[in-house]
């Protein structure tokens, strides 16, 4: 996993939990999601999934916004360029875990 983080910080900029976001939202339905799941899938809490969003927002990958009805509730959306990185990022992951035993 460790090579796995520092080849996607190396030729991506982004850490292993930018690539597994965007791989839950890719996978996601229309490709957006409660930032609670996301929390509950990537196991971290609360402040460190609104840090690395916001890291991710700024970038263009990702678009955070308040549920209309219910304003407690925020949803990630992945956006166009967010869904051509993963693309790229997930060549790049396939190739390394092909390497691995077993891979």
């Amino acid at each position: 996993m460790g090579h796995l983080h520092g080849t996607l910080r190396t030729r991506h900029g982004l850490s292993l939990l930018d690539y597994l976001t965007l791989g839950f939202l890719a996978e996601a339905e229309g490709g957006s999601a409660p930032v609670a799941e996301l929390r509950a899938f990537l196991g971290e809490s609360g402040d460190r999934v609104s840090y690395l969003l916001r890291g991710m927002q700024g970038l263009g990958l990702v678009d955070r916004r308040r549920v209309y009805r219910d304003r407690r509730n925020v949803r990630v959306t992945l956006t166009p360029a967010g869904r051509a990185r993963f693309v790229d990022v997930e060549r790049t992951a396939n190739s390394i875990v092909r390497t691995l035993p077993g891979g």
